[in-house]
């Protein structure tokens, strides 16, 4: 059965082909979107719509069993790794001392989420090639008291894959 055109576009894929866009919640914020759908209760769906009308806080989501260590991999190259990763909504978040920097180019977008914060952006950067993905990677250098276990912490959009051990 086909999932319903919300959560491929929270998945990243669209049946066009083209890039998603950041879904947009019923309430007054832009998080980054989900890059997989985990962890939801059987009452709420999770669409973004499913997400807003449950809102952030909701006990029904349960916490994510997360690998012991974890790479985040673009273009066939390590550009975070870490054995103490943190999941929100289905997104890894990488602590800072974990991403290799020399791929991350800080950028001026930023984005707001109702309950995490303000997010910040960067573009990833190959150092060997010059090819860059504009606005593939968030965090949240101030959080919100909810999300404050993401404090600082990293997290990608769907061009970049994570490696699980």
């Amino acid at each position: 059965e086909s999932a319903p055109s919300a959560v491929r576009q929270d998945l990243g894929t669209r049946e066009d082909g083209e890039a998603p866009s950041p879904p947009r919640h019923e309430a007054e914020d832009d998080c980054p979107p989900l890059q997989r759908v985990v962890s939801s209760c059987a009452r709420h769906p999770s669409s973004s719509a499913g997400r807003a009308a449950r809102g952030a806080a909701d006990d029904c989501i349960q916490p994510n069993i997360l690998p012991r260590q974890v790479r985040a991999m673009w273009k066939g190259r390590v550009i975070a790794e870490t054995s103490m990763p943190q999941s929100v909504e289905g997104n890894i978040y990488y602590p800072p001392s974990s991403l290799k920097r020399e791929f991350f180019v800080a950028i001026s977008k930023t984005t707001t989420c109702g309950w995490k914060g303000t997010a910040n952006y960067y573009d990833l950067k190959d150092p060997e090639t010059g090819e860059t993905a504009a606005g593939q990677a968030w965090y949240y250098a101030d959080t919100k008291e909810a999300a404050a276990n993401i404090k600082g912490h990293v997290a990608f959009y769907p061009s970049v894959t994570h490696v699980h051990e």
